[in-house]
């Protein structure tokens, strides 16, 4: 089970296709992002920031992880 903040805290069960168009939005915004200005990075609404959880299967969260933010997890 996939569980995506969506805003203020809000949880949402995602599951098969629904899973693959939120991956893909992330993508696009993970590369919008990176190739606008400092400036308008810094105003991109709240919205455009996902944060996942997965409970049952570690290797998938690492990689989400590592699409989103690129990089290694912290597990802090």
């Amino acid at each position: 089970m996939i569980l995506v903040d969506v805003k203020e805290g809000i949880d949402v069960e995602l599951k098969g296709e629904v899973m693959d168009q939120l991956l893909e939005f992330v993508m696009i915004t993970k590369s919008l992002r990176q190739s606008l200005p400092e400036k308008v990075k810094e105003k991109l609404p709240k919205a455009f920031e996902v944060a996942m959880t997965v409970d049952d299967d570690w290797r998938l969260s690492g990689e989400i992880f590592r699409m989103i933010y690129g990089g290694e997890e912290n597990n802090d």
